[in-house]
C-alpha cells in the first residue's frame, strides 16, 4: 500500500515538472523577442535622433517647455533672495523618431537614461543656485514626442523687493528661462502648442504660512536680442503678497497702543512726579521698535518703507510731547509774586475756558489789573482762587505747594555753629541774607497750566488721527 502511494505521488510531480517545462519553455522566446524589438528600436532611435545638436527635421525647430509651481521655500528680504521648488519638462517633436508599434513588437514607448539624446541648453537665467532632484530620464514616444528633460528644480533666485509698503506689500518676482549657448538661428524655445502666453496649473502647489501666491501664474515668451543674436526667453510671472497677520500683532498694534498711551501724559497730575517719565518712557519703547524692523528689513534707503516714516512722526511727536509736560512743569512752578501777563489773566476769566470743559479763574479777594500799566501786573500773593471741578483731581491746582528750606542750606550754616567764647561771630551773620521759610506757587499760574496741558491733548489727539489715518490709508493703496 506504501509502495502504491509513493508510485502515485511521483507520477504527479512528474505531470508538474512536465508542465511547467512547457510553459516557461513557451514564455522564454517571448522575452527574448522583447528585448531583441527594444534593442532594435534603440538601434533605430540613435540612427535618427542625435545626442548633441537638435534633430533636422524637429518640429517648427522649437523646443517645448512646460513649468509648475510646487513649494515657496523661502523668502529672504534683508538679502533679496527667494527660493522655490518648480516642475520642468523640455520636449520636442521629430517626425523620424516616430515609429510604428506593430513593427517592434507593440512598444509604444522607451526610457532611456539622462543625455542619450539632444537636450536643450534651456536653463534659469536668474538663479543664484539651482538643484536638480527628482526624476530624470529621456522619454521617445511613437508618435515622436521626445522628453529631453523632466526634473524637479530648487531654485534660489536673487529679486529685487519693494518693501515701501511692508507689511502690505506684494513683490514681483520673476522667474526667466532661456538658451544658454544656441541662438535662435539653431532652435526656438516657447510654450505648448507655440503660445505666446499661458498659465500654470498648480496642481500640486502647497501653500506658504508667510506668503500668498497671487494667482493665476502667468508664463510668456519675449524675444530677446544681444551681440547681433536672437534668442526667445520665457518668464515665469511671480507675483506675491504678504499675509500681514504676524507683523500686525507684533508690531502695528503695539505702536498704535504706545501711540494712544502717550495722550494720557497731558492728563497726568504734575504733582505726581511721573509726567516726564511716562513721556520719556514711551518715546524709548517707541524708539526700540526700530530695532525690531532693522532685523527684518534690508539695509537700504530706497524704496524707504512708510511703516518706517510712520515710526520716526511717531517718535518726534512724542519728543514734542515730552518738550510741552518740561513746559508746562515749568509754568506749574511759577511763584505768586511773578506778574502774569494781562492776556493770559483775561483768558482764564473768560468763557472761552468752556471750550476746553473747565470753568473760568474765580479768585478771592483780587484786585482787578490797572489797566494804566504798560506791563502785566502783580498778582496778589496766595490767591485762593475757586478751582473748576475738572482741575480738582490735581493737587498742585487744589493748594500752593510749599517748600521748606534746608536746616543745612548756606543761610543757616552759620546758625548752627556752637558759640565760641559764649558768643556768636556777628560779623560774619549780619549780612546774611534772611528769607521766608515757605515758597508757595500761584493757582492762577497752576490754573494756566492745566489748560495748556487739555489745550494739548485735544491738539494732540487731533494730530494723532491725522497721522495715522493718512499712513494707513496710503499703505493699504496698491501700486
Amino acid at each position: 500500500m506504501e509502495r502504491r502511494n509513493i508510485m502515485l505521488l511521483t507520477m504527479l510531480s512528474l505531470t508538474f515538472n512536465l508542465r511547467a517545462s512547457k510553459a516557461f519553455s513557451s514564455y522564454k522566446p517571448n522575452i527574448s523577442n522583447g528585448l531583441a524589438e527594444e534593442s532594435r528600436l534603440m538601434e533605430h532611435l540613435r540612427e535618427v535622433l542625435p545626442k548633441f545638436t537638435p534633430p533636422f527635421d524637429m518640429k517648427d525647430t522649437r523646443a517645448s517647455v512646460n513649468l509648475d509651481l510646487y513649494q515657496i521655500l523661502d523668502v529672504d528680504e534683508k538679502n533679496g533672495a527667494i527660493m522655490v521648488n518648480m516642475w520642468c519638462h523640455m520636449y520636442y517633436y521629430s517626425e523620424a523618431a516616430s515609429w510604428d508599434p506593430a513593427d517592434f513588437g507593440g512598444i509604444q514607448m522607451v526610457k532611456v537614461s539622462p543625455k542619450t539624446f539632444w537636450t536643450p541648453d534651456i536653463v534659469p537665467l536668474d538663479a543664484v543656485r539651482v538643484t536638480y532632484n527628482g526624476f530624470n530620464q529621456q522619454v521617445v514616444r511613437s508618435d515622436g514626442l521626445v522628453v529631453a528633460w523632466s526634473s524637479m528644480m530648487t531654485l534660489q533666485l536673487s529679486c529685487d523687493f519693494n518693501l515701501r509698503k511692508f507689511p502690505y506689500d506684494r513683490q514681483y518676482c520673476p522667474v526667466r528661462l532661456g538658451p544658454w549657448l544656441l541662438h535662435q538661428d539653431v532652435y526656438r524655445a516657447g510654450l505648448e502648442d507655440s503660445k505666446k502666453e499661458s498659465s500654470l496649473e498648480l496642481s500640486y502647489f502647497a501653500e506658504d504660512n508667510q506668503w500668498e501666491l497671487i494667482k493665476p501664474v502667468k508664463l510668456s515668451v519675449i524675444n530677446v536680442t544681444r551681440s547681433q543674436f536672437s534668442y526667445d526667453q520665457i518668464i515665469l510671472h511671480m507675483r506675491l503678497k504678504r499675509i500681514a497677520r504676524f507683523y500686525e500683532t507684533v508690531l502695528i498694534f503695539p505702536n498704535i497702543l504706545l501711540y494712544a498711551m502717550s495722550s494720557m501724559v497731558f492728563w497726568l497730575p504734575v504733582d505726581s512726579g511721573e509726567k516726564i517719565s511716562m513721556a520719556v518712557t514711551t518715546l524709548l519703547a517707541e524708539i526700540v521698535t526700530f530695532q525690531l524692523i532693522s532685523d527684518i528689513l534690508p539695509a537700504t534707503s530706497y524704496p524707504f518703507p512708510d511703516m518706517l516714516y510712520f515710526i520716526c512722526v511717531v517718535a518726534i511727536h512724542i519728543a514734542l510731547v515730552t518738550l510741552m509736560s518740561v513746559i508746562v512743569i515749568n509754568i506749574h512752578s511759577i511763584e505768586d509774586r511773578t506778574k502774569m501777563p494781562n492776556w493770559v489773566y483775561q483768558l482764564i476769566r473768560s468763557n472761552w475756558m468752556r471750550l476746553a470743559f473747565l470753568k473760568p479763574y474765580q479768585p478771592e479777594n483780587h484786585t482787578e489789573p490797572n489797566s494804566s500799566n504798560t506791563h502785566s501786573q502783580q498778582l496778589p500773593e496766595n490767591p485762593l482762587g475757586k478751582i473748576p471741578i475738572s482741575c480738582q483731581n490735581e493737587a498742585s491746582v487744589i493748594k500752593p505747594v510749599k517748600i521748606r528750606r534746608s536746616t543745612h542750606s548756606p543761610d543757616n550754616f552759620y546758625q548752627n555753629i556752637p558759640a565760641q567764647n559764649g558768643s556768636f561771630d556777628f560779623e560774619r551773620t549780619k549780612n546774611t541774607k534772611s528769607e521766608p521759610d515757605v515758597q508757595s506757587f500761584s493757582p492762577a499760574w497752576q490754573y494756566f497750566a492745566c489748560l495748556i496741558d487739555r489745550f494739548m491733548f485735544f491738539v494732540h489727539i487731533g494730530l494723532k488721527c491725522s497721522i495715522m489715518t493718512y499712513f494707513f490709508s496710503q499703505a493699504q493703496k496698491t501700486d
